[in-house]
């Protein structure tokens, strides 16, 4: 989806104060063809912008800051460098990361199963399971992608239900000694 000029600079606006010249823009002044340059050249940063989650990181995190530190009553970065990006360029990679996310839970003593982890993929697939494909998969999960069935499955995860749930689950069982 492309978006119009006018709704980039609504979206932008909804959370930065624009330039006066973008403000006369949006109400539908007329502008000479210098302003009308400057406004193209803004809008086309901001587009930029918008679609860069480079830079929607960090401004995420300063909304969040000031929100948590007015709330605690505190200065500081918000995430203090605990969370980091990594690339998941294979189905193992992403077969780790998702087991480690479901698993969250039962390492911080929150849930005692995969089953009873609120709050998780895991338990949400297990509450719902996956329907026939003669019912239609996606139906079943509305917010998470699907299981593959078929090597030719573009839009699903590169493995099966159960090539998930066999070692999520036997991995939630191993007990380490201090955790």
């Amino acid at each position: 989806m492309v978006w119009t000029d006018r709704e980039v600079a609504q979206r932008w606006t909804r959370f930065f104060t624009g330039p006066v010249i973008i403000q006369r823009y949006l109400q539908e002044e007329s502008l000479t063809a210098a302003e009308q340059a400057q406004v193209q050249a803004t809008l086309n940063l901001w587009r930029a912008r918008l679609a860069d989650w480079s830079w929607f990181m960090p401004c995420l995190n300063q909304s969040l800051a000031r929100q948590a530190n007015a709330e605690d009553g505190c200065t500081g970065r918000f995430w203090e460098g605990r969370f980091k990006s990594q690339a998941l360029f294979n189905a193992g990679a992403l077969l780790t990361a998702m087991t480690y996310v479901d698993l969250n839970p039962i390492r911080a003593q929150l849930a005692e199963s995969l089953a009873t982890s609120e709050f998780t993929s895991v338990q949400q697939r297990m509450q719902t399971p996956e329907m026939s494909p003669a019912q239609g998969p996606r139906a079943a999960w509305p917010r998470l992608l699907p299981f593959a069935g078929h090597a030719e499955d573009i839009d699903a995860l590169p493995f099966r239900w159960r090539d998930y749930l066999e070692p999520a689950a036997s991995t939630g069982r191993c007990a380490v000694p201090g955790k």
